[in-house]
């Protein structure tokens, strides 16, 4: 389901992969699934996504923007102060206006599994909570701030 999405969102901030869907690849690696063994059966898959957009000629900072914004509510904390794994990318240089660039996303899915009354089991895909902090509460004046490094400060 998140390949789908973050798909739609590159194509809407980069149209010329709308007109030749060909020069965006995805694909997924390395995928395990997480089953917390409960009633309730649900579970958890994790994987890396691979993202490859052939020929590209915008700025990579769209690019880059256009998956930020889409992490913040699919993946938020991707983007955690402090989070040192982020994502990654590489840029294969094909002259000075293209070039092939590959990102790389360590996402996850979870799935709540409801049995129903007449046995079968319907399956959700639960969103991402966003649990991204507001800027104000990092600001060096913010009283959460504060008050967070007063108890850290104290012998």
């Amino acid at each position: 389901m998140k390949p789908n999405t973050l798909r739609a969102a590159i194509v809407a901030a980069l149209p010329d992969f709308a007109t030749d869907p060909d020069r965006l690849a995805m694909w997924i690696e390395k995928g395990s699934i997480n089953s917390p063994l409960t009633a309730n059966r649900g579970f958890e898959w994790a994987y890396t996504l691979n993202i490859t957009l052939e020929n590209f000629c915008g700025q990579p900072a769209i690019l880059f923007l256009t998956i930020n914004d889409w992490l913040r509510t699919n993946q938020p904390e991707l983007l955690q102060p402090g989070a040192h794994h982020g994502y990654s990318h590489e840029v294969d240089v094909i002259d000075e206006n293209t070039v092939d660039m590959h990102v790389q996303l360590s996402l996850t899915e979870r799935i709540a599994v409801t049995r129903q009354s007449d046995g079968t089991d319907t399956l959700e895909h639960l969103d991402d909570a966003a649990c991204l902090l507001s800027d104000s509460l990092l600001d060096d004046d913010a009283p959460l701030l504060k008050s967070v490094t007063a108890i850290w400060a104290q012998p």
